[in-house]
């Protein structure tokens, strides 16, 4: 499949209103309408524009999404019936997390643990490529992604009369998500009838707009949300209280790094404990932590028709017999920590000197944590139209899936003059794909091109 970047479907529309003379002054507002909603886009900003993605493309990164989750599943299910604390050892976990991993794994929570993901995607020249996939209670697209389609359609509306073009569809996960959340949860809950969701955010996460965003569309969704700490969850047998009454869904918005901080790992073992005497619905079992680790990638890997039909970049488990290899080829590899997140520990080779590669090879082998290669994909500059002219961004597709279904696009993007990772916690910025149907399509490539 021959990749087109989305900026071409969509050039026509936004480079001639780039040109217009309210252009600035429209999209001077974008961030402050953000602010205006939550005070925490100062830190998580938004982009300026989105990008367009055919519906074609669309659905080839929501099947080579859905193809590597469920392989995932297959591989956990096989090993978890052979030897399981020798194969979480190879995927790096230290004894005692084998041993706390195992208590925390039942069929149950399997099913809840991959019930949310997202799948990242780096846009290189060759097309959009699957380099990890983030398994557990992601709340990263949902919340701000719904408002990013609501200010964007609002400030197209002021620039030029109307929504971008009919044959374009903005993504509003929420209403996926809320229709997930009731049917895991499988009742309407107890509070008059609305499901009462109980947010849980780490202590230095509770100032990011994610949570309170969330909060705000599920609510739209009929449902009621209390944003907590954990210290303001209390467990009574099978009975979970927020200081503002009973709930029906724990949602714990932690990454596994976080469960190992035992205020956290304390709050997972009674949230999971309450749920398993018959108590409200515990989203975020840390078996999550299994399916997002970069070195089942690596198995995803081994079947070579699988890793094609899916863009799936080869992973390798780094061994010290790949040492050689791994050296003599650095510009074509990346080293990745097999549990890391944010970019956290990443070696791009082809960044680095020879020298640096090499050390970085060393220190990775002698460490306690396992790491993996991963084939390494240029990424391909998208040219973007802005306030302050056209600036090239290197880009990352997530795709969402909750409950098995496609939930949208989320974007992260940085200037390619600099060599960020794309993470909006390291100072990239965010953005929706917009899916553009087949005819659509077509026709603004044509346009395009006349342009």
């Amino acid at each position: 499949m021959v990749f087109a970047p989305a900026l071409q479907i969509l050039r026509p529309l936004l480079s001639v209103a780039s040109r217009r003379a309210d252009f600035g002054t429209a999209f001077a507002r974008f961030p402050s309408e953000f602010l205006s909603h939550h005070a925490g886009y100062a830190r998580v900003q938004p982009a300026l524009l989105p990008l367009g993605v055919p519906n074609a493309l669309a659905g080839h990164i929501w099947r080579a999404t859905a193809t590597v989750l469920s392989q995932l599943k297959d591989i956990f299910h096989r090993q978890a019936e052979s030897n399981p604390a020798e194969w979480m050892r190879g995927l790096g976990y230290t004894e005692d997390e084998r041993n706390w991993l195992q208590t925390m794994a039942d069929p149950r929570s399997v099913q809840i643990a991959t019930s949310f993901a997202r799948a990242d995607f780096i846009v290189s020249e060759a097309g959009p490529r699957l380099v990890e996939v983030n398994v557990g209670p992601t709340i990263g697209g949902i919340g701000v992604l719904d408002r990013y389609s609501d200010v964007f359609d609002l400030t197209c509306r002021d620039l030029i009369g109307g929504s971008p073009a009919s044959g374009i569809s903005l993504p509003r996960p929420a209403v996926i998500w809320s229709h997930v959340l009731r049917r895991l949860a499988g009742s309407d809950g107890s509070a008059g009838n609305r499901l009462r969701i109980a947010l849980v955010v780490a202590d230095d996460e509770i100032d990011i707009p994610h949570p309170h965003e969330a909060a705000s569309y599920l609510r739209r969704e009929g449902m009621t949300v209390d944003i907590v700490c954990v210290d303001e969850v209390r467990f009574h047998d099978a009975r979970a209280e927020t200081p503002r009454g009973r709930v029906d869904v724990v949602y714990a918005c932690f990454t596994y790094d976080q469960f190992r901080t035992p205020v956290y790992r304390k709050f997972a073992e009674q949230a999971m404990a309450c749920h398993r005497a018959g108590g409200p619905l515990y989203i975020s079992p840390p078996a999550f932590t299994v399916f997002g680790n970069k070195a089942m990638l690596a198995e995803v890997g081994d079947n070579a028709d699988l890793a094609n039909a899916s863009l799936l970049l080869k992973t390798r488990r780094l061994a010290p017999d790949l040492l050689t290899f791994a050296s003599a080829n650095r510009g074509a590899l990346v080293l990745k920590p097999s549990i890391g997140y944010g970019g956290d520990g990443v070696v791009v080779g082809a960044d680095c000197e020879q020298a640096a590669w090499n050390d970085a090879l060393d220190r990775a082998t002698q460490a306690q944590a396992a790491y993996v290669l991963q084939d390494y994909a240029a990424p391909s500059p998208i040219l973007m139209p802005t306030c302050q002219g056209s600036i090239a961004y290197h880009f990352n597709i997530g795709c969402l899936s909750f409950g098995g279904q496609f939930a949208g696009l989320l974007l992260r993007q940085v200037p390619a003059s600099s060599q960020s990772v794309t993470n909006c916690k390291q100072g990239a910025t965010f953005a929706a794909a917009c899916i553009v149907d087949d005819d659509t399509a077509s026709k603004l490539a044509k346009s395009a091109g006349e342009d």
